[in-house]
């Protein structure tokens, strides 16, 4: 690849990027430095790419691993707690405090269907529409569909029990 081809993958996915690793991190300064790792290896990595998925796909597996790497080394340990909070955080709630709601989320998630709740669990694990779409055997936009639905619903359910604020 030519330099004037990474340069354009660069001001084409740079700003998505930026916007996704603030909504990880909540760090303007974490997530530049991110950024700036999720290319360094992006460029590495190049000569191996298969195109198996689309350029802005496999750029942002690299930034969810390259976050992944960070949180890992930031933090003792990495569960499923921690990615359904910042999830949560991220996709339904503001401003909460999010170790009360979990348990309330998580309840309202059991009363989903189990595709509903594998989609949710997907995104939070941070999975593409495309990924989750293959995975389960669905179209991307309805993974997308259904996770809107879910977050609403989510949304509306403790909105209306004043868990928090509409």
């Amino acid at each position: 690849m030519r330099m004037q081809e990474a340069e354009e993958i660069y001001r084409t996915y740079s700003p998505q990027l930026y916007r996704y690793l603030c909504s990880l991190t909540h760090s303007p300064a974490d997530a530049e430095d991110l950024l700036s790792e999720t290319f360094l290896r992006a460029l590495t990595k190049l000569p191996g790419f298969r195109g198996d998925s689309s350029v802005r796909t496999w750029l942002f597996a690299i930034a969810r691993n390259v976050w992944l790497e960070h949180i890992r080394k930031t933090r003792d340990t990495l569960g499923m707690e921690e990615l359904m909070e910042a999830y949560v955080e991220d996709c339904v709630l503001e401003d909460v405090s999010a170790g009360i709601l979990m348990a309330r989320v998580r309840e309202c998630l059991a009363g989903m269907e189990e595709r509903t709740r594998r989609i949710v669990q997907m995104r939070s694990e941070g999975y593409s529409y495309e990924e989750i779409g293959a995975e389960l055997q669905i179209t991307a936009s309805s993974a997308r569909v259904i996770e809107h639905r879910a977050r609403k619903k989510l949304r509306e359910q403790l909105i209306e029990e004043g868990l928090i604020n509409a």
